[in-house]
């Protein structure tokens, strides 16, 4: 165990540089232990030292390591330590799913081999079916050679294992480990002890994932293990899957099933500086080596076209066409203060935003406050979901609305369908209590809602989704937010919605949110673009009657003088 916490005291020293998911891992292990006795949960250093100590065991077999033990380096020991020494109350393992994303040469597969010979032959599990599978045979085929040549250089395992060309079993108990693959046709009717997803990122879809997941569900104790480098395809299952991950470590999900170690670098670092390489290679001068990185970045930087399997292989940055909106740091450093508070904001013009929720989904209206002498805009955001129709959110999306309802983040409207009544009448007593000069709408997503407003004497203005609408309201809101020239009121529905959000781009280079891309609501944050772009038309409008815009159409200032 001495490598395990080894690692836990250098990520929170700083010792080494490790990106937010790896620290955000490390802090979740130290908070679980010490909330240990009222969670259902507890940490058995003696299991966890004891799958630590059989990967010495294993010996390397290839490269300038062959024969020498498999000895883990501090954060493979923290990753096996963690994976089977957390164990629920009844004495069983508590991470039943498992996500590493590792850059390439780091050993992953090599490490992920020793998971699976240990889940054959020391996890105590009668008729173990282990896995190892891929889109293709020959993928599926990799893990699996390295765990048959690791037993073949092993006398003890030899004595108890047989290895085959396509299988490699244990007659006494009926044990097996195969590859398998996609390419096999149906994969119904396998229950795995320990399932292997390798490179889950070149998946085309979930299917392999969910079948595997489906099939373990008579095992005591199973182990969906994903393993990965970063790939080319926002939306594929890999990338939905890793978003989660990244939601169950910021606190915005629960899933104390889950467990995620993610390397790669933190948004806006620079792959040229050597000090965040191991950030996304943890394995650094073991494998790769420094120099072998070093010539690899010489070869990006003397070749463009070679810079995207780079970045994405050996930093562990997804690299499709969509890009990050907005840092969730410089989301959180943009809340505004207690001193602004209603009565303050009741005295300032106001532009909202309302975007209307199908019969059964969230409702979002945005409102942004213009405070010309502060030269600042406040945003708030309120959301309304039916009430009956809640749960089923919460169980169908992962997502802690009734948390955000208890604390007063969301409203719950009666029924089991959006109560556009109610919605009218809270939007009239904002109206009431705050200077609100004009709502926008979706022009394409109207309902008698609108109406109803329009004749209770609204502004209301229909406002288009297209790249002409969104894009510059979109810019302007992310420098906004950079800037600190906007701040919001906390919201943790909102930011959450902040990372969820995927741009898309025209061959103009206009952009825009997309709600089908994004992998889960951003109906918040759609309002808030909706009403700046109102002020943005607003002030454009002005500036034409006075010629005295400060207003840069690429990105200046909202103020008119």
């Amino acid at each position: 165990m001495e490598k395990f916490y080894q690692y836990i005291d250098q990520v929170q020293s700083g010792e080494i540089n490790v990106c937010k998911w790896i620290d955000l891992a490390v802090k979740r292990h130290l908070t679980d232990i010490k909330n240990s006795k009222k969670s259902g949960y507890f940490f058995d250093e003696k299991e966890a030292e004891r799958a630590i100590g059989f990967f010495s065991l294993l010996k390397h077999y290839k490269g300038k390591y062959a024969g020498q033990p498999f000895d883990l380096l501090p954060w493979q020991a923290f990753f096996i330590g963690s994976v089977f020494g957390w164990k629920k109350n009844d004495g069983t393992r508590r991470f039943r799913y498992i996500y590493l994303k590792v850059a390439r040469k780091n050993g992953k597969t090599t490490l992920a081999s020793g998971t699976c010979i240990y889940g054959l032959v020391a996890d105590g599990e009668s008729a173990a079916e282990i896995y190892t599978s891929a889109t293709t045979r020959d993928q599926a085929s990799i893990c699996f050679k390295d765990a048959k040549e690791m037993i073949n250089n092993d006398p003890n395992l030899k004595e108890v294992v047989e290895v085959w060309t396509h299988a490699i079993t244990i007659q006494a108990d009926a044990s097996t480990l195969k590859p398998v693959s996609s390419e096999a046709g149906n994969l119904d009717g396998l229950n795995p002890h320990i399932a292997l997803i390798d490179e889950y990122h070149a998946h085309k879809n979930d299917e392999v994932f969910n079948v595997m997941k489906s099939g373990m569900g008579s095992r005591t104790q199973p182990l969906h293990l994903t393993i990965t480098t970063a790939g080319f395809n926002k939306q594929s299952a890999c990338y939905t899957y890793e978003r989660t991950c990244q939601e169950i470590l910021q606190g915005i999900k629960e899933d104390d099933s889950q467990f995620a170690m993610m390397f790669d670098l933190d948004e806006g670092d620079d792959y040229l500086d050597e000090k965040n390489w191991i950030k996304a290679n943890p394995s650094l001068g073991h494998t790769p080596s420094r120099e072998f990185l070093k010539q690899e970045v010489i070869q990006a930087k003397n070749n463009p076209s070679q810079l995207v399997n780079l970045l994405t292989k050996n930093f562990n940055m997804w690299t499709d066409s969509s890009s990050t909106f907005i840092e969730d740091s410089k989301w959180t450093e943009a809340q505004m203060t207690s001193e602004i508070d209603e009565e303050y904001l009741a005295d300032l013009p106001c532009v909202s935003a309302l975007d209307l929720a199908s019969t059964r989904d969230l409702t979002a209206f945005s409102k942004v406050w213009i405070d010309e002498e502060q030269q600042k805009y406040y945003n708030k955001v309120r959301y309304f979901l039916p009430s009956d129709s809640m749960m089923s959110r919460v169980k169908k999306d992962g997502v802690r609305y009734d948390l955000w309802a208890e604390q007063g983040w969301i409203e719950l409207t009666e029924g089991n369908v959006t109560d556009y009544r109610y919605i009218a009448q809270e939007v009239m007593k904002d109206y009431e209590n705050f200077n609100i000069e004009t709502i926008a709408f979706d022009r394409w997503n109207s309902s008698q809602l609108v109406i109803e407003l329009t004749e209770e004497g609204l502004n209301m203005q229909p406002y288009g989704q297209g790249y002409r609408s969104m894009s510059q309201p979109t810019k302007e809101l992310e420098k906004m937010i950079y800037e600190k020239t906007l701040l919001h009121d906390g919201s943790p529905v909102t930011r959450w919605m902040v990372a969820n959000v995927e741009l898309t781009r025209d061959p103009a280079g206009n952009i825009k949110p997309d709600k089908a891309k994004s992998s889960e609501k951003i109906d918040g944050v759609v309002a808030s673009v909706m009403a700046i772009g109102m002020i943005l038309s607003q002030n454009m409008e002005l500036a034409s009657e006075s010629n005295t815009s400060r207003y840069d159409k690429e990105g200046g200032s909202l103020w008119v003088i």
